[in-house]
């Protein structure tokens, strides 16, 4: 999909770059932090599928941006086959490997899916009675085991069958004898649905009447109760929930959701739940629980709408508003993590997918569908949520297709490396090319220094030997100095120490002598200007600050008293402030540092009763705390808003798994990431600066007891220490922020001679202008690969520019300034590569835009026009030669 428009979002404070479809979709963003844009342009020329975009900052700053169109968020076609007949339903295997697909012919066919190509067909067809609905749509479900597989046909015989099913013998075999239903099941494209036990199929038709049945895997399926009737009108689609405690039937006729109650306690039993629930649509279509069973996802097919509802407590409230889907959406389907919303638009041919915060209304993913598609009918999404499959029954593309879904969950890399026994801290290196590992090994304590390359695929090794920081010793935190050129370790025994290593892509080598502190330092952290040490010990209850010059630290000014059992100690960024957790206290304390004795600031702030905090850590720009306590679960995970004063907490606190021991913030502050000691997973949570975390994934895949986490500097990796395996772990990091892919920045920021208020890019795309109250040139590389390089010297004007722009040749800027003056400016790739004044001319008073005509070149007539910001916007057109002067033209 082109780029069709960039916008920026923004204030003194914070900005943000956004990439929009248009249709008004977000396709990208970027976080420009403190930056105020003053102007910003898109690359004329894109490389393969991949676009540049270029903001310049009121700051002084110019930065350059990629962008690729359908790679991130999007379904990659991974083929298409022909079925035997028009297929009308589809289900996914819970193992991933199997798709079951009903056909017009009328039969059930099982495919294979192995994710590297289309499904490929398994085995016989099942033809014996296969269920056929008078208007063509067949119902399936495969049980939660993957071992049954329910299909209910309708027409004149409306019947429920459940066939058996294994991988190594592939046909399907029907157990017991079929079940008539009460009444017809005619149009039900969700009519059928398996507890999650695979104990019970729940059936709806048209009747109407829910209809629930028991199964013991080898005979036929037994009614349970009586069918109830109560508050169904027309019902469409029925969902059981994930902890199989209730059951939610959509209602066609009225276009509402009838809740049902479902135990197995003694004696199954169902009963309806409260008046049904009025989505306020004209034509519900389809029905899902999310995964955790927190959410209900609906459709209205007359007016292309989908609805999330929260459920508590029997209740069921609209989350967010409603969100505008493509023609005639027909089926509806979560993600296995709930973060994604999948709808199948029949009419427009289209699938698309949504993000979900658990807040508001689902996001429209632009990219996030598939294209090829005639009349999709069903899809669902693997287990595994990688793949993602639809039929079609229309022409000419009948058929099964299968997609890939690359979404946020981060990946591990490569093999997991031995560290010394017991890691218990881990650390980037500023340029996130190195990392540091400490360990209580038992014997000594041990610091160890890592490499990490991203060229091709990323790889890490030891750099080095491993270096004892001392007999007995247990170095507990270790932490990088901004520079990059020391490392700083506590060691908790036999003595209290600290220590710190110069770095130099090696082994790491101590500078100046071991330094006593308090007792039993538990954390370590450097000032960002690299000359303040700080470190909070455990059982002299105390902060300590200490000043480095290359040399052993000096301890500055005296111990500050803390709360019972300081565990953990994080430095704000500008330098201004320390935040410490007491482990017994349960309290989070800000401190201030002007260079001398830390002083309080506010007050310390309970982070609950027997919560036991563990770590805390700054937010990028210093607004935002984070702490992570081991208990009680719902405080599990804060956020603190911070202005100086005492923190506040932000919503509530999110719970994680058990034992939290770790969290770190992105680079750009939207995500964190804990460590779960407890139940050996990471856990990573999407946070929007103003309500409670979001957990957006959870990965299984960490060693034994993760005790430290950090987050590369580019935001692309998260490394994990594990005490009990010692191993160091990467993994790849989340790439979207709040489901929409991140702009990928090219380099560093470029500092300009002075304020941007506009900037252009050359035709060709190898060169960008900017414009303020200066012309300068920068060169662009067509690869993407580094930031725009100046190209000459800027050349002062003597007014405010409001904007440039470049000519057809790139040969010229045409600039308009605040004192009426149009100005061409001539420039060649060539040295000195300055930008020449060429001609200038007059214009009405406060030009705000020009324009090239499109057929300019150097040796034809060319035209510029300007329009003014008063008089209605007054237009003046100028003609340019090139050989002679910008003359007023009329």
């Amino acid at each position: 999909m082109a780029i069709t428009d960039t916008v920026y979002d923004g204030n003194a404070l914070s900005s943000t770059l956004y990439v929009l479809s248009q249709e008004g979709a977000v396709l990208a963003l970027a976080a420009l932090g403190n930056t105020l844009p003053g102007s910003i342009s898109i690359s004329p020329v894109a490389s393969a599928g991949t676009y540049y975009i270029t903001v310049g900052g009121l700051d002084s700053t110019l930065r350059a941006f990629s962008f690729t169109a359908n790679t991130v968020g999007a379904l990659n076609s991974l083929g298409t086959i022909t079925t035997v007949g028009t297929p009308n339903y589809m289900v996914w295997h819970p193992s991933g490997l199997y798709l079951a697909v009903a056909t017009s012919t009328p039969s059930i066919r099982i495919y294979t899916f192995s994710g590297t190509g289309a499904p490929a067909l398994l085995g016989s067809a099942f033809t014996g009675g296969a269920p056929v609905l008078a208007n063509g749509v067949a119902t399936l479900a495969w049980s939660p085991n993957g071992t049954y597989l329910a299909s209910v046909d309708g027409a004149s015989n409306n019947l429920l069958r459940v066939l058996s099913f294994t991988g190594s013998t592939p046909t399907l075999a029907q157990v017991g004898s079929t079940v008539t239903l009460a009444g017809s099941v005619t149009g039900n494209y969700n009519g059928v649905t398996w507890s999650p036990n695979s104990g019970f199929i729940a059936v709806i038709s048209a009747a109407p009447a829910l209809q629930v049945f028991s199964f013991n895997g080898s005979s036929t399926p037994v009614r349970v109760g009586t069918n109830l009737t109560t508050g169904l009108n027309s019902p469409f689609s029925v969902s059981w929930s994930g902890n199989g405690s209730y059951l939610a039937v959509g209602n066609s006729g009225n276009n509402s959701v009838q809740l049902f109650t479902f135990s197995t306690t003694s004696t199954p039993t169902i009963a309806v739940s409260g008046n049904p629930v009025f989505t306020n649509m004209t034509t519900l279509r389809s029905i899902a629980w999310s995964p955790n069973g927190n959410y209900l996802a609906a459709l209205d097919a007359s007016n292309n709408i989908l609805q999330v509802y929260a459920f508590s407590g029997g209740v069921f409230t609209q989350v967010g508003g409603n969100a505008t889907t493509g023609a005639f959406p027909v089926a509806v389907s979560w993600s296995p993590n709930g973060n994604y919303i999948t709808v199948t638009n029949t009419s427009a041919n289209t699938i698309q997918t949504f993000a979900f915060n658990g807040y508001s209304t689902p996001m429209l993913l632009a990219g996030g569908g598939a294209t090829g598609l005639s009349g999709p009918y069903a899809g669902a999404w693997s287990p595994n949520g990688n793949y993602f499959a639809v039929i079609n029954n229309g022409s000419p593309s009948t058929g099964l297709q299968a997609f890939s879904w690359p979404y946020n969950t981060p990946t591990r890399i490569g093999t997991s490396l031995p560290t010394g026994a017991s890691p218990v801290s881990v650390a980037w290196s500023p340029n996130g090319n190195y990392l540091a590992t400490t360990a209580e090994t038992g014997t000594t304590g041990q610091l160890q220094a890592w490499s990490f390359s991203t060229t091709n695929t990323p790889t890490a090794a030891a750099l080095g030997s491993a270096v004892t920081t001392g007999a007995s010793a247990n170095a507990s935190s270790v932490a990088f100095s901004p520079n990059g050129n020391y490392l700083a370790v506590v060691n908790i025994a036999p003595t209290s120490t600290l220590q710190v290593y110069s770095f130099a892509v090696g082994t790491p080598v101590q500078v100046g002598g071991n330094v006593t502190t308090g007792g039993v330092p538990q954390s370590v952290t450097w000032s960002p200007n690299g000359n303040y040490i700080a470190v909070v010990n455990s059982t002299s209850n105390t902060l300590q600050v200490y000043s480095f010059s290359g040399g052993t630290p000096v301890l500055v000014g005296s111990s500050v008293s803390t709360g019972t059992n300081p565990y953990s100690v994080s430095w704000s960024p500008n330098g201004n402030y320390i935040a410490v957790v007491t482990h017994n206290s349960n309290t989070l304390q800000v401190y201030s540092f002007s260079g001398g004795t830390p002083v309080p600031v506010g007050s310390a702030v309970s982070t609950g009763a027997s919560s036991n905090p563990f770590e805390v850590a700054w937010s990028p720009n210093g607004n935002y705390l984070a702490v992570v306590n081991i208990s009680p679960a719902t405080l599990q995970l804060q956020v603190y808003s911070f202005s100086g004063s005492t923190p506040v907490l932000l919503g509530g606190g999110t719970t994680t798994n058990a034992n939290p021991s770790s969290v770190a913030w992105s680079p750009n502050g939207n995500y964190l990431v804990v460590v779960n000691d407890g139940t050996t997973n990471m856990q990573v949570f999407y946070f929007d600066g103003t309500n409670t975390p979001v957990l957006v994934s959870t990965i299984n895949g960490t060693g034994a007891n993760p005790i430290s986490a950090a987050w590369s500097p580019n935001g692309q990796f998260i490394a994990v220490v594990n005490q009990t395996s010692a191993t160091l772990q990467f993994f790849t990091a989340p790439i979207f922020q709040n489901g929409q892919p991140l702009l990928n920045q090219l380099g560093n920021t470029v500092s300009t001679a002075n304020p941007v208020t506009s900037v252009a890019f050359s035709p060709n795309g190898n060169y960008i202008a900017t414009a303020g109250s200066g012309i300068q040139m920068y060169s662009f590389s067509s690869t993407g690969t580094s930031a725009p390089t100046p190209r000459g010297s800027a050349v002062a004007t003597t007014a405010i520019s409001r904007q440039c722009v470049w000519s057809p040749t790139n040969n010229y800027v045409a600039a308009v300034f605040d004192n009426a003056t149009l100005g061409v400016y001539s420039f060649s790739p060539s040295a000195p590569a300055t930008p020449v004044l060429a001609a200038s001319a007059t214009t009405m008073p406060l030009p705000s835009m020009c324009a090239w005509s499109p057929n300019g070149n150097a040796y034809n007539d060319n035209y510029i026009v300007t329009a003014s910001a008063l008089n209605g916007g007054a237009r003046r057109l100028f003609y340019f030669d090139p050989f002679s002067s910008t003359n007023y033209y009329g």
